[in-house]
């Protein structure tokens, strides 16, 4: 395996790795979190679809040291 393969291997997201997305409504200006992309997703507060992405974390993941 080449430097390139391991760094690409390293980088590559884990297969168990969560995506949690932070939005803002643009109608009642709640800011909350959830694991749904923004397409599938309506403001806890008002129910609205007119949401902003604020942030994103990347959770989790079968990531560790060698052993």
């Amino acid at each position: 395996m080449s430097l390139m393969d391991k760094v690409k291997e390293l980088l590559a997201p884990d297969e168990g790795e969560t995506v949690l997305y932070d939005y803002e409504c643009q109608e009642c200006e709640t800011t909350f979190t959830s694991s749904e992309e923004q397409e599938s997703v309506t403001c806890d507060n008002c129910g609205s679809t007119d949401l902003e992405e604020v942030g994103r974390m990347y959770a989790g993941g079968g990531g560790g040291a060698p052993g």
